[in-house]
């Protein structure tokens, strides 16, 4: 029932971004609808791993560590809010302001989770040897680290931008680098070491974070380009950051799906 609802959900959200984005962008109130799945987006990821962190409960290893991704979705859902109401209630530039603040708040909360799930994976390795496949790992982090480099920090440096709003790009270049590091390490681990549905959340979450670390590139290549609301800027942007998003929400519930099932099967 719980994958059923969250489908269904992802899919009415998928919808009106298509509509809202891509079909009819120059309706009047479609940057309403816009604001609306903008902000429901993170909204869902943020319930996704509440239940998450529900089911599995604080007190264990692995409730811990979906509280602090949590934590980190919730300083993004909060970091969307701002941006939306600066660009519709008080039409200021949003770019760098207080959102920033909450959005980098995030990644410290994301980064204590992921080093929290490698150390649990570490401990589960004594047990069972993972059969990783290192060099392949080690060339898409390089590859990975490589891109975000230089299109996160060096093609986010602007000689016409303040210090501010450079130093602020280039962090975000930074902390994409170290998100999505992680996040490819603990996959693949887990995949190797699991596999199957348990290791499911962690490729949708780090499908999540992948699209959420493509669309924070692009705006720092064409920050301009968005702030002048320019179509496809800003719909390929907003699009991406919104199926990260909803990523994220489903590979969090998935966690939260694959305990309920646990728990039916014993009482069986």
């Amino acid at each position: 029932m719980i994958s059923v609802l969250m489908r269904l959900w992802t899919l009415v959200l998928v919808i009106v971004t298509i509509w809202s984005y891509w079909y009819a962008p120059e309706l009047g109130f479609a940057k309403w609808w816009q604001a609306v799945v903008y902000v429901l987006a993170p909204a869902s990821a943020l319930l996704g791993g509440a239940i998450a962190v529900k089911q599995y409960g604080i007190h264990s290893a692995q409730g811990r560590i979906l509280c602090a991704l949590t934590l980190g979705v919730f300083g993004w859902f909060i970091g969307e809010v701002l941006w939306t109401y600066y660009e519709l209630v008080a039409y200021t530039d949003p770019y760098p302001s207080l959102a920033d603040l909450f959005y980098f708040l995030s990644y410290a909360a994301f980064a204590v989770g992921l080093v929290w799930e490698l150390k649990f994976l570490r401990t589960q390795a004594q047990r069972a040897r993972p059969h990783v496949q290192w060099p392949v790992l080690a060339l898409a982090a390089t590859a990975l680290s490589g891109l975000a480099i230089y299109f996160g920090v060096f093609q986010a440096i602007k000689p016409s931008y303040s210090w501010l709003e450079n130093a602020v790009a280039i962090s975000y270049g930074v902390a994409d680098i170290g998100l999505i590091l992680m996040g490819l390490v603990i996959t693949v681990v887990t995949a190797e070491m699991r596999g199957g549905k348990l290791a499911q959340p962690w490729w949708w979450f780090f499908g999540g974070i992948s699209c959420i670390f493509v669309a924070d590139i692009g705006f720092a290549m064409f920050t301009l380009q968005y702030e002048q609301q320019q179509w496809l800027y800003k719909a390929s942007l907003d699009s991406l950051w919104i199926a990260g998003y909803l990523a994220m929400a489903y590979g969090l519930g998935r966690f939260a799906v694959l305990v309920h099932d646990a728990q039916r099967s014993v009482k069986r």
